[in-house]
């Protein structure tokens, strides 16, 4: 037993008892003799794809064409290179490259469409879909529709996303490449494609298609820098200033564009500005490289795109949690002593199965055993204890006595943010050493509760553990 696993089940008995320090088990005694910690196997942990590898796949995607093989007709358009929006029957369906967090992919349901993993968010009047490219990107569709009539234009947009020859393009420039290219600057990883911020100026380019120096209509100044024109607003507004410049890059990437490629470079001050628009402008004359553009871009349904090692992507725990998929264990004699949360999940794992169905898988975190699914509606939580479990719940209001599988305990019925939790005896009385511990929480996807018939599973999962081990 890890010090640090003592001093926790120390703080949790006497805090579960609070002024009540007689009672069994909240001794100041030293526990059990501590056993020598379990060798674990490495854990293989998946690793973000190359952001430059996936920009460059994304340079080279026209997504009106993207969109147009979901929607198969309308009126297309776009007002920047890594957008597109159609007006068709049923409604206008937008898509953008744009982040999605990895606490957003823990949250949303997913999807198999069109061969690839998708994200459904299906917010009240509308529906957002995202196809993840990697950790941090995807490739967004929305619409003020309901998913059921998204969700085949997204399948269909993802099919040809398969095949680049069906919504390739010429290479584009993206914001962050041009802004890298740029001695002295200092930028961050990419989020929206077309704009990029330099940290150490606070400079901000933007990549849109359009008439340069039309918005707004009056003060504009024009110049020709290096051959181009280029129009400056220095708007000296005391509670918002700014400035800001304009230009003509060339031809739009996509024939549904709303103009030519423009590039907008904006500050606080025209200093900022100044100091980056001339090697920006350079860059911007340049034909863009083909990179090492990855295919596929899309994620397969059952390919990690979250950091986390195996099912741990679908747990809900504290950032700091050192989660790692469960271990096959031996039974050791003495169960509640182990002190090993992979003893944990083994004692529990068929009886979980058995009543909250096979697809429940086990990680350790925190010193307990969870059991999570890739579906996330619900979490279980087990733990094994040499204290008695009187103790765990003497002073709490809520705690109610119950007798499952000849066993007595207590139900902490769930109550604001706090689980549905049971605490068993391992033997035939709550003041004798041991206890089982099972809660039961809401996973973490969105729209996750707790159902009666949920709650309704967890006395004979107890009741099974107690058959099988503690008899």
């Amino acid at each position: 037993m890890s010090a640090a696993l003592v001093l926790r089940r120390l703080v949790v008995c006497c805090a579960a008892v609070g002024a009540v320090a007689a009672v069994a088990g909240c001794s100041a005694e030293e526990p059990a003799k501590p056993q020598p910690e379990r060798e674990r196997p490495a854990v293989d942990v998946p690793r973000d794809r190359d952001e430059g590898a996936v920009v460059d796949g994304l340079r080279r995607v026209d997504l009106c064409a993207v969109l147009e093989a979901g929607v198969g007709g309308g009126r297309l358009s776009a007002a920047r290179p890594s957008a597109c929006s159609v007006t068709a029957r049923g409604g206008g369906v937008e898509v953008e490259v744009h982040l999605l967090g990895s606490a957003d992919r823990l949250r949303l349901p997913t999807r198999d469409l069109g061969g690839a993993k998708a994200y459904v968010d299906a917010s009240v009047g509308q529906c957002t879909i995202s196809l993840p490219v990697s950790f941090e990107l995807a490739i967004q569709f929305r619409q003020d529709t309901s998913c059921d009539a998204v969700e085949p234009v997204v399948a269909d947009a993802a099919a040809a996303l398969a095949d680049p020859g069906l919504v390739g393009a010429d290479p584009r420039w993206e914001a962050c490449e041009v802004l890298r290219a740029v001695s002295g600057t200092d930028v961050d990883h990419v989020d929206t494609m077309d704009s990029c911020v330099d940290k150490k100026s606070l400079a901000v380019l933007e990549l849109t298609y359009g008439d340069p120096g039309t918005f707004p209509a009056d003060g504009w100044q024009r110049t020709t820098i290096d051959g181009v024109e280029v129009a400056t607003l220095d708007d000296r507004d005391p509670d918002a200033p700014s400035c800001t410049a304009e230009w003509r890059v060339g031809r739009e990437v996509t024939t549904h564009a709303d103009g030519d490629l423009r590039a907008q470079l904006r500050a606080y001050d025209c200093d900022k500005v100044t100091s980056l628009l001339e090697p920006v402008l350079a860059t911007l004359k340049q034909r863009p490289g083909d990179g090492r553009p990855r295919h596929p871009l899309l994620y397969a349904p059952d390919e990690p795109d979250r950091p986390f090692a195996g099912a741990c992507a679908y747990a809900d725990l504290p950032e700091n949690a050192d989660c790692a998929p469960y271990v096959e264990t031996a039974l050791p004699d003495d169960l509640t002593a182990a002190a090993d949360p992979d003893v944990y999940c083994a004692v529990a794992r068929d009886s979980v199965a058995k009543e909250f169905g096979a697809g429940m898988r086990a990680v350790t975190a925190h010193d307990d055993c969870y059991f999570v699914s890739p579906e996330r509606l619900v979490q279980v939580t087990v733990a094994l204890w040499e204290e008695p479990a009187h103790g765990f719940v003497a002073g709490d209001p809520r705690a109610r006595q119950v007798m499952i599988g000849g066993h007595p305990g207590f139900v902490l019925p769930r109550v604001d943010a706090r689980p549905y939790e049971v605490w068993l005896a391992t033997t035939t009385s709550v003041d004798k050493p041991g206890a089982l511990r099972v809660t039961l929480a809401p996973g973490p996807v969105a729209g996750g509760r707790l159902t009666d018939e949920a709650v309704a599973r967890v006395a004979p999962v107890l009741a099974d553990i107690v058959r099988a081990h503690f008899s």
